[in-house]
């Protein structure tokens, strides 16, 4: 056996812990290698005894041991101390590993457990000795030399990590120091402690530079040249180290986020509401405009730093491995882009409040409406405009980002946000197209339909009185509104045909104006009462606008009580509907009423400039969404924009299921004053293929039971009061999806007295092709006073309601309210398939204990539905 063999195999058992580790063998087995010839070059005595060969060579041999186990005695304890302070380092390092996965016991408990891992290392690196810079250079060994190479950068990279990581949970101390529950602190704290950070943002941006050296360093680590074992380790490592930078980047960007906000503290709390409910934004604007456009301005002077703070924190985030971001970290990704997405808000407000506020000055100041209208709004087109493509780009910006993916407190809050930007910029493309509408460019004509809900028609009610509104910049040039009744064509004109039920239950058989609105869809309406109106030897007006009578409630409600010609006393809101069936008593031919005076009193009260401007655009827009106020433009551009806003009240499906349930008073009667009406609307989804809906319809006339039902001539001349408790005679349609297949109705008949034709009408419901070729159910049906009166559809969907992807199968259930009537209410249930449940379902939602789901809803405005299951 060679000596270099009784090394190896003397060496081996010691020390291959240590050699495995960190690669010492080598070292040793080169030693024993030169050890060899050195010893085998000693020449031998010329003269020697055998005796004394024999003792010298055995002597020679006990030195070589005695060195050997000398030499084997201090590589053992140099093993072990090594071996000691690596295994303490690599458990520290597990430690942090497992904190970081629960950021708020790290920031709790982090700064110990750095220390002690730092001490750890130097440990290391002072039990290694010179053997780190030695071993850089025996890359060429076989099996171990990367290993050996990258201890020196690796022990280099690790130090500056841990600087780095330290340096960072130092500065967060002020933060630390105010929170009352550290361990309660989640990932928006660096929202909500935004004023700590500002304080704290030096040693945030040394962190930073710590962080990014700590980078460049594992830079010159050989990852992919190292042992499986250590290369897994060291990109642990070296992800922890990218965290650790996002971290830094994220807390810097935060405290340059508190220079932008600051200024708008004191309006904090109103903005905070305007993102829940935009219209909760224009009282703000309009209290201290001057002010809040003040702060807006302060706040976009920092804006330019703090964008490229954020910048930098969602790059730095983006190098983190999608494998560190889990749990509380996860969320955190997403808060640098939620922060560009708000700095893209702000300059978008910035610019909105610069283009307002001037108006708003004027406003304020008293100045009527029309020389506003003429000499600033049409002035601010511009900025008007250049502020809704910003608006435009911020709903942009918002929608690239996934509110479930936020921390907790900030997705529901921020959720509305898109939506809200969407508002605000259709308002101001509404306003930069209102000097148009009222008469800025030349004289704007209106055909204004006033409509009573008491007559329930499809649109909103009896067309009782109409006429043009002329408006010349921003004035009112003239009104002329006149009884509906007498609006005919002149001898020798001939009529179109009467839609058929107003023939059948009606004996109408030429359509004439007051019934021009049997459509649903307000722009087809529109369209045929302009039409008839021209036929009666009056112009031809395009643009079409209609209320009903409880549209006159609320903007008096606004705007305060009116001076109305004729009246001893000013018509307020309290006294709008006496007013009006006064009139009708006294002066409507027809029975029917004018609500000239009344409309022209409020358009001249509004002209004037002395009230508050946000109420009624508030009002306004409520009555628009709620379809109390209808608008058809006959100008493509204004025509979309109404119909994105829903204003036009136009039957337009937007969902997988659709429902809407239009009512016509065919009796000639103000009865809907006293009739409820309740909608339940189940939806059977058990068998995906084959879905069913289940529509039920209870009508109640809350009158007192009289059976006052008079025949068609013996209702002129009755009073107005009379009129609201006569019996009900109504036309029924239902709207769903085109492939809806009726299936069975339970709907009783009704007797001849309950008709106009005395002869009793046998219930049928009658399916057909409706508006917008969606299917239509129809049936007439009648109630006496204190009646109650149910009736109830079940009918097929088409499979399609629902559609599946990879988060389950989705449900969206689109239900348009009848323009005109007032709150409805709608009760909903859903059967899912066996074993199925609702993905995080809406709050008006419960189950109902049979793997189904139940809720109640108002129906004062359309009710959009949209759900997953799996």
């Amino acid at each position: 056996m060679s000596f270099r063999e009784v090394c190896s195999a003397f060496l081996m058992p010691q020390t291959y812990f240590l050699s495995s580790r960190f690669c010492i063998l080598p070292v040793a087995l080169f030693w024993c290698e030169h050890m060899q010839p050195s010893l085998s070059q000693v020449q031998p005595n010329p003269v020697p005894s055998p005796a004394r060969v024999w003792y010298g060579r055995r002597g020679l041999w006990r030195g070589v041991g005695l060195l050997a186990l000398l030499l084997l005695l201090g590589l053992g304890w140099w093993a072990w101390a090594i071996t000691r302070n690596a295994q303490a380092f690599l458990a520290d390092v597990q430690m942090l590993e497992g904190l970081v996965r629960e950021p708020q016991a790290l920031l709790v408990d982090g700064a110990t457990h750095l220390a002690t891992a730092q001490a750890d290392l130097e440990a290391l690196r002072q039990s290694l000795g010179p053997l780190p810079q030695v071993a850089q250079g025996f890359a060429w060994v076989p099996g171990y030399g990367h290993d050996l190479a990258a201890v020196a950068p690796l022990l280099d990279a690790s130090d500056q990590s841990l600087a780095a990581a330290a340096a960072l949970l130092q500065a967060l101390e002020p933060l630390m120091a105010h929170a009352d529950n550290p361990a309660q602190l989640d990932a928006a704290m660096l929202l909500d402690r935004a004023a700590e950070l500002r304080s704290a943002r030096p040693a945030m941006a040394a962190a930073l530079q710590q962080a990014q050296a700590a980078e460049a360093a594992w830079a010159a680590v050989p990852l992919d040249d190292l042992a499986p074992p250590w290369q897994a380790r060291a990109r642990r490592a070296h992800e922890l180290t990218l965290l650790t930078k996002a971290l830094a980047a994220f807390a810097v960007a935060s405290s340059d986020l508190e220079q932008v906000v600051a200024p708008l503290q004191p309006y904090a709390t109103a903005l905070s509401a305007g993102v829940q409910e935009a219209d909760l934004l224009l009282p703000l604007l309009l209290d201290d405009p001057a002010g809040l456009l003040a702060a807006l301005e302060q706040s976009t002077a920092h804006l330019e730093t703090a964008r490229t703070s954020a910048h930098d924190a969602e790059q730095a985030w983006a190098q983190v491995p999608p494998a560190r971001l889990r749990g509380q970290l996860a969320p955190m990704a997403q808060l640098p882009a939620l922060y560009l997405a708000s700095f893209t808000t702000l300059e978008a407000t910035t610019a909105s409040a610069q283009a307002l506020v001037p108006i708003l000055l004027d406003q304020r100041a008293g100045q009527p409406l029309g020389p506003l209208v003429k000499r600033r709004l049409s002035a601010q087109q511009a900025p008007i405009l250049a502020a809704q493509a910003q608006l435009v780009q911020a709903e942009l910006a918002w929608a690239a980002l996934d509110p479930a993916g936020l921390p907790e407190p900030l997705a529901p809050y921020l959720a509305h946000l898109p939506a809200g930007l969407r508002s605000g910029a259709e308002a101001l493309e509404l306003l930069a197209m209102l000097p148009a509408l009222l008469g800025a460019d030349g004289q704007r004509d209106y055909l204004l339909l006033a409509q009573s809900g008491d007559e329930l028609r499809a649109t909103g009610g009896f067309i009782t009185s109409a006429g043009i509104l002329s408006l010349l910049d921003g004035h009112v040039l003239d009104l002329d509104l006149e009884d509906s009744g007498p609006i005919l064509p002149p001898p020798g004109v001939a009529l179109p045909y009467a839609p058929e039920p107003l023939g059948r239950y009606m004996r109408i058989y030429r359509w004439v104006f007051r019934d021009a609105n049997w459509s649903p869809d307000f722009p087809t309406s529109a369209r045929v009462a302009s039409q008839l109106y021209a036929l009666s030897d009056r112009p031809l007006v395009p643009d079409v606008v209609a209320l009903d009578f409880g549209a006159f409630k609320q903007i008096l409600e606004t705007i305060g009580p009116v001076t109305v010609a004729g009246e001893a006393e000013p018509v307020s809101a309290a006294t709008v509907r006496a007013y009006i069936e006064r009139q009708h008593d006294l002066f409507g031919s027809n029975n029917e009423v004018s609500v000239g005076p009344l409309t022209r009193a409020i358009l001249e009260r509004i002209a004037t400039g002395d009230l508050e401007l946000a109420p009624l655009i508030a009002t306004m827009r409520r009555l628009a969404t709620e379809r109390h106020l209808l608008i058809a433009a006959s100008d493509p551009a204004e025509a979309a924009l109404f119909a994105r806003l829903g204003w036009d009240g136009a039957v337009r499906p937007q969902g997988s299921d659709f429902l809407m349930v239009v009512d016509d008073n065919l009796g000639y009667t103000k009865s809907n004053y006293s009739l409820q009406q309740e909608l339940h609307y189940a939806i059977d989804l058990r068998n995906l293929n084959a879905p069913v809906a289940t529509l039920s319809i209870t009508y109640t006339h809350t009158a007192p039971a009289e059976e006052l039902c008079p025949a068609r001539g013996e209702r002129r001349g009755m009073p107005y009061a009379e009129m609201k408790v006569m019996c009900y005679r109504g036309y029924l349609r239902v709207l769903a999806p085109p492939a809806a297949t009726l299936l069975h109705a339970e709907h009783g008949p009704t007797p001849g007295s309950l008709t106009w034709t005395g002869l009793p009408d046998a219930g049928e419901v009658v399916s057909g092709l409706g508006h917008a070729n969606l299917r239509e159910f129809a049936t007439y049906f009648a109630l006496n006073q204190g009646e109650v009166r149910s009736l109830s559809l079940r009918y097929s969907l088409p499979a399609t309601v629902v559609t599946s992807s990879e988060d389950g199968y989705h449900y969206h259930l689109h239900v348009q309210k009848q323009a005109g009537r007032e709150e409805l209410p709608l009760w909903l249930a859903l059967h899912l398939p066996p074993g199925m449940r609702l993905l995080n379902p809406p709050a008006s939602l419960k189950p109902n204990g049979t793997g189904g789901y139940h809720g109640a809803f108002s129906l004062n405005r359309d009710l959009m539905l949209d759900v997953t299951f799996r």
